[in-house]
């Protein structure tokens, strides 16, 4: 009876010492995978782990020449992945001030996107097999387009590929909750600033200053400021 009760107490130690083994948050695991910890709305820990894609090393050279066929700027970059990248890269992509339309070169094996932004363009380049990419120690040339702006420093924004989904529910792991983060808990803003941010920038030189037709020096200084 005595034994009884002793391992029964033992058993609400455990179980209370587990009700409070968690603190809000996010984390960084040894894999470099996020592990968010929050308390639901319906009163349930729940813990997620996210793999983000910048587990990568990649690095961007470029070259601008004059287009053969026009008098346009004709840009050109190589991206590589290095040797470290746990994930193979399978995203390019950088906002520009202007493209010529049809002048986009790809790569074979990827696709190749230009829209819109505000006064801005997107550039971007995706690998068409899902969980391929630039393998890590590789690199791959072919990327570009002509535009009729001047170059200026800007980033290039890189990824490398993740599984679908690259969030899952590690606690509780017997149930699957759709249960989300509180719009109120400061930890949204936490995560939504890593998701909007997942990607890995490197700096090269990218049509970033507006050249008016007919040319006014004028108005291309002042697009430099």
């Amino acid at each position: 009876m005595q034994l009884f009760s002793i391992s029964t107490g033992i058993y609400f130690l455990l179980v209370a010492a587990s009700a409070v083994a968690f603190e809000e948050g996010i984390v960084k695991n040894t894999d470099g995978d996020y592990i968010i910890t929050f308390f639901s709305e319906s009163g349930h820990w729940i813990q997620w782990q996210w793999e983000p894609a910048t587990k990568i090393d990649p690095s961007v050279t470029w070259g601008i020449k004059q287009s053969s066929k026009s008098d346009s700027l004709a840009y050109s970059f190589t991206v590589a992945n290095g040797v470290t990248s746990k994930q193979k890269l399978d995203l390019v992509r950088m906002i520009v001030s202007s493209t010529i339309n049809g002048t986009q070169v790809i790569p074979t094996g990827w696709d190749g996107v230009s829209s819109s932004r505000k006064s801005n363009i997107i550039v971007s380049w995706s690998f068409q097999a899902d969980g391929e990419g630039i393998k890590a120690g590789a690199s791959q040339n072919g990327f570009g387009f002509e535009s009729n702006d001047l170059p200026g420093i800007g980033a290039i924004e890189l990824s490398g590929y993740t599984p679908t989904p690259a969030l899952k529910q590690i606690y509780p792991n017997d149930i699957s909750s759709f249960e989300d983060i509180s719009e109120m808990n400061p930890i949204r803003d936490q995560f939504n600033s890593l998701h909007a941010n997942d990607f890995i920038p490197r700096t090269a030189a990218i049509p970033r200053i507006a050249v008016p037709n007919p040319f006014d020096a004028s108005v291309v200084i002042s697009n430099i400021k």
